[in-house]
Formats: structure tokens, sequence, C-alpha cells
């Protein structure tokens, strides 16, 4: 996925503002998922961490 597909995923009207996520690091990432996330779906485990080809399939759609 590139950059400007995520803008028009995120919505963003300047490629600018979506810009700024490429700058985050792990810790903000997972930090910010676990705000969003309920504590069930955060043990919940990965598939696509033991399928490369399931997360190649989810970065297609």
């Amino acid at each position: 996925m590139n950059i400007g597909e995520i803008q028009y995923l995120l919505g963003h009207e300047n490629i600018q503002t979506t810009m700024v996520y490429l700058e985050i690091t792990v810790t903000q990432e997972a930090s910010a998922m676990k705000e969003i996330m309920t504590e069930e779906e955060v043990e919940q485990p990965k598939l696509w961490k033991k399928d490369i080809q399931k997360l190649r399939d989810l970065c297609k759609n």
C-alpha cells in the first residue's frame, strides 16, 4: 500500500497530514491501538503473524 492509498483511506485532503503517520514508533502504534481496542481484542492472537500471505491479502484490499 502506498502513501496515496493510505491518504485516501484516512480521508486526508493533504498528503502532508498523512505523512505525519509515517514517523510514528512501534511504541506509539501499540499505545494507539490499545486505546481503540478492547482488552479482549488486544489479547486475541493475530492470525496474519503466522501466515505472511494473509497479511499480503489484507494489504491488497
